[in-house]
């Protein structure tokens, strides 16, 4: 997004692209995106895939309040987890109270601790550093509502994850995250780096949860569409790379 391709990494990109049997991007946006410098290529797009039999809905309804919010990512200001722990700030300070749960590590984790005391208070989030699969799908299933404030993204795993444990999702519309989202009953898109919207779309969420039946079927949804075999059996791009 921020275009800094020089000519010589173009022409580097183009003399590999054509001489590939196949380029794959993970999405739709990231295929225009490469178009878009000029690059040509014998494009197919196989999206992210992720491990339905890990990351699948909690088997009990969702924990009743406080709102459980949680997020993951790499703490560095491209994932702008400052504005999660400020859109949760703003919440309880509108009445409704709120827990957050952070997961994975970074330079910035000190930092995003404090903000996290100072306008949260202690025993209204939780920073789980880095998790296994096993650990994150279990936070997921426990929660509410994951947010994603990310300036950047090309199609986020983290997102997959959520939506195969049928959580309902509000993130930031960048890269191929609507494309993730299209459709989706229980998702809400903000513009990047705009607090006030994605403040206003987890309320949105939050004014209705979704049942365990519900998130049953959504979940279903992102399993159809991402699990490890439906990526691999896609039709749209299966029989041709085979040929290959």
């Amino acid at each position: 997004p921020d275009k800094r391709i020089s000519p010589r990494g173009i022409a580097v990109a183009t003399r590999a692209y054509e001489s590939a049997a196949f380029v794959l991007p993970v999405a739709a946006s990231l295929e225009a995106a490469i178009r878009g410098f000029g690059v040509p290529g014998n494009f197919r797009v196989v999206p992210n895939p992720v491990d339905v039999g890990c990351f699948r809905p909690a088997a009990v309804e969702p924990v009743p309040p406080p709102l459980r919010l949680v997020t993951t990512g790499r703490l560095e200001f491209v994932k702008r987890i400052d504005l999660v722990i400020a859109a949760a700030a703003q919440l309880a300070r509108d009445g409704l109270a709120t827990h957050l749960t952070v997961i994975g590590d970074g330079a910035l984790r000190d930092e995003l601790e404090r903000q996290a005391s100072a306008e949260l208070g202690e025993g209204n989030y939780e920073f789980a550093g880095w998790c296994d699969s096993d650990a994150i799908a279990a936070r997921l299933q426990e929660s509410h509502v994951f947010v994603s404030a990310s300036q950047i993204e090309n199609l986020p795993v983290a997102v997959i994850e959520a939506l195969a444990c049928g959580l309902p999702v509000v993130a930031t519309r960048v890269g191929g995250v609507p494309e993730l989202l299209q459709d989706r009953p229980h998702a809400r898109l903000a513009e990047r780096d705009d607090i006030v919207a994605l403040t206003a779309a987890v309320a949105g969420i939050a004014a209705r949860l979704p049942s365990r039946e519900e998130r049953v079927r959504d979940a279903a949804v992102a399993a159809d569409r991402y699990s490890l075999d439906a990526v691999g059996r896609s039709e749209e791009h299966t029989s041709e790379l085979q040929s290959h």
